[in-house]
């Protein structure tokens, strides 16, 4: 959950990496470091805060060093626990992403052979077993302290004697090269050196590789070829773009991420799978699918899972992936579909795992190239949204989303044939997606005012019904992570069983109700709630439905049923991004939060 970055042979490395964990900072942001070589000495800048609070003035001229924003998971956010560490002769300098089960182990036997240590952090073993280790060459030092350590981590490792070499190595914690005409780079995610190329190699578990001004050489774990891909999005596409925020920017970017989704998806039986042998008709073969995600990824897989169910016939539970456990008896006849924007995300590549050890086909969709669940799985599918740096996922959602609804589609076409009217309805529907998101962010005032009503409370529900239950989790979750309300989703026939106790005069209720079948059951839950006390507010595609209600109705963009998942999900964000302006709290980074969760 932290952010590393590291350079050999560019002109100002304490600028280069400073800005590099600008950048960065998404993956964590309660403490930052660098590390700067100058001759034989290395020279650090540590603080407990902000990236922005780092005085790189202090020093001094370097080609080469190494850098880290971190979320702490050993020691509480202090200089003291800041990376990067050293050990006692202050040689060497090591940033690491993850989690090193066996430190205190390790720790106990460095202390009783005679280290010292200046931390309360997991990783400040690796520095003093480097420190013990080296024999004149850092990546061979770290290559042999690997062995020793269990868990997981990316490392990157400096030292005093070596000028312009940065060792690095990973296990489960991702790690990338970035192949520049004036320097080279490795971090734990390419935006971090993007301004300076586009050239990259995805490390893989186990690997070491050496970096320096004009070479890079990788020893891999396994046997492989080894070559650069070119990353396909420019650095615009990571920077704000004069928006005051990254989230209000990625929010108004889903028109655009969605036409992407769609660019060669939306004629039935034609969709990108990338794999070696799996293809679309191999997936189509399978009578159930098993879904496992986290976080709003899983909101995105349980919308998902009842169009499999509805238009492909095909039976699927969704399990969060920290609580996966595979049924073997039934592996090999279950798709196991692996949701993650980062394709990063440590309980998912866990649960990925074990879905190949019990035998089970396996598919990630995910928003990065090259990732470990690209590479994990047997096969994968892109959702195309571009970088999203805000913590709280906004396009990745609907990208994740939308791509599954696609999948489900063609799917169904090649189980049923192609005499189902409901899904060419369904296709043709999804093209106008991104018009109506257009339509709906062109004026948001209504919204806007909402979000700034709602901040004046402290708990709120989101109800809806079929797929609009994991929309309104997932707008729940969007409330709370961002503006820190207590917001609950709920499925609204589900508030007489114990959450309508909860409801009392001017509790505030966001009602999710779509035109069609669900309709007068959703108004039915909205009165059970308005006669308790409650402030319901109707966000609905159909202006006909609340026009004598007495509710406040929002109305969204659309007619079609199989729209309103997209557009009042938009409408869930915008809410809750100006129910956290009008809190004044951290938008783009909320508190204990980072974007890509790469720890257990």
């Amino acid at each position: 959950m932290c952010g590393i970055l590291g350079c050999a042979g560019v002109d100002d490395a304490a600028s280069i990496l400073y800005e590099g964990l600008e950048r960065l900072e998404y993956r964590g942001y309660d403490s930052a470091g660098l590390a700067v070589a100058n001759g034989n000495t290395l020279a650090l800048e540590r603080v407990a805060g902000r990236v922005h609070q780092l005085n790189i003035r202090s020093l001094p001229p370097a080609t080469y060093g190494i850098a880290h924003t971190r979320w702490a998971t050993h020691g509480p956010p202090t200089k003291a626990n800041a990376h990067p560490h050293q050990p006692c002769d202050a040689s060497v300098a090591i940033a690491h992403n993850g989690i090193i089960e066996n430190h205190a182990e390790l720790r106990n036997a460095l202390e009783t052979s005679g280290h010292t240590f200046t931390s309360d952090t997991d990783t400040e073993v690796v520095a003093h077993l480097l420190e013990d280790t080296y024999d004149g060459d850092i990546v061979a030092s770290l290559d042999t302290v690997k062995e020793q350590l269990e868990g997981t981590y990316a490392l990157l490792a400096i030292h005093a004697e070596e000028p312009g070499v940065v060792a690095a190595t990973r296990y489960r914690s991702p790690l990338v090269l970035g192949l520049a005409e004036q320097g080279n780079f490795v971090a734990s995610d390419v935006v971090a050196f993007r301004a300076y190329t586009d050239q990259v190699i995805f490390l893989e578990d186990g690997d070491v590789a050496r970096v320096t001004r004009d070479s890079y050489d990788v020893t891999p774990a396994t046997p492989r070829t080894i070559e650069p891909q070119r990353v396909d999005w420019k650095l615009e596409e990571a920077t704000k773009a004069g928006f005051p925020h990254f989230m209000l920017k990625e929010i108004h970017e889903q028109p655009r991420s969605i036409e992407e989704a769609l660019v060669g998806r939306t004629n039935l039986g034609t969709f990108d799978i990338e794999s070696n042998d799996l293809t679309l008709p191999d997936l189509a073969c399978f009578d159930d699918a098993v879904f496992i995600a986290c976080g709003s990824s899983y909101n995105a897989a349980l919308a998902a899972s009842r169009l499999f169910q509805t238009h492909a016939n095909i039976a699927t539970r969704v399990e969060l992936a920290s609580e996966y456990e595979p049924l073997e008896a039934t592996a090999e006849r279950t798709l196991v579909i692996a949701v993650t924007q980062s394709g990063e995300t440590a309980d998912t590549l866990d649960a990925l795992r074990k879905a190949q050890n019990s035998g089970a086909t396996t598919l990630s969709v995910t928003n990065v190239v090259g990732s470990t669940a690209t590479r994990q799985a047997d096969a994968w599918v892109p959702i195309r949204a571009g970088p999203e740096i805000s913590v709280a996922a906004t396009k990745s959602f609907t990208g994740q989303l939308n791509v599954l609804h696609l999948l489900a589609l063609h799917l169904g076409h090649l189980r049923r044939g192609s005499s189902q009217p409901k899904i060419h309805e369904e296709m043709e529907a999804l093209r106008h997606v991104p018009t109506l998101l257009r339509s709906l962010l062109d004026d948001t005032t209504h919204l806007d005012q909402i979000g700034r009503w709602l901040a004046d409370h402290e708990r709120c529900f989101v109800l809806g019904k079929g797929q609009g239950h994991a929309v309104a989790l997932e707008s729940a979750l969007k409330i709370k992570e961002i503006s820190y309300i207590h917001a609950e989703g709920l499925a609204a026939g589900e508030l007489k069983h114990g959450p309508l106790a909860l409801i009392e005069d001017g509790t505030p209720v966001l009602a999710l109700a779509p035109g069609g079948t669900l309709m007068d059951s959703m108004r039915s839950s909205m009165e059970e709630v308005a006669a308790r006390g409650a402030h319901v507010i109707a966000l609905t595609d159909t202006r006909e439905a609340f026009q004598d209600s007495g509710f406040e109705t929002v109305h969204a963009p659309g007619e079609e049923p199989s729209t309103f998942p997209y557009t009042a999900t938009v409408m869930g964000q915008v809410i809750a991004y100006y129910a956290a302006i009008e809190r004044g709290t951290n938008v783009d980074k909320p508190r204990n939060l980072a974007k890509s969760v790469t720890v257990e």
